[in-house]
């Protein structure tokens, strides 16, 4: 659990200091951060791109019922090290920040 939690609060910290336009959220419990944008943002394509780049995160868009689907990654942490908490996150901040719309 120690590992579990370090390596949690390494990416989380990662993310708030390189994807200013996300916030995390759901970072209480679990495995996953699920992070939330606050401009428009095709969360298919950025996780297409990610996985091209060899980091799997899903798109929360599809998992929203309704008419209004916001944009998002969730994104798992349990097998980044801490050492790549970093790296990750300024991957997903590139990849969204450029298929963000301008805000």
């Amino acid at each position: 659990m120690r590992t579990y939690r370090a390596r949690q609060e390494r990416f989380v910290a990662a993310c708030r200091e390189n994807i200013p336009a996300a916030r995390a959220l759901g970072i209480e419990a679990g495995l996953h951060v699920a992070l939330v944008f606050d401009r428009p943002l095709d969360d298919v394509a950025a996780a297409s791109r990610l996985a091209q780049a060899g980091l799997a995160c899903l798109p929360l868009s599809p998992f929203f019922a309704g008419p209004v689907r916001r944009p998002g990654l969730l994104c798992g942490y349990s097998r980044l090290p801490e050492t790549m908490a970093r790296g990750a996150a300024e991957l997903i901040g590139r990849v969204t920040s450029d298929l963000m719309a301008p805000g």
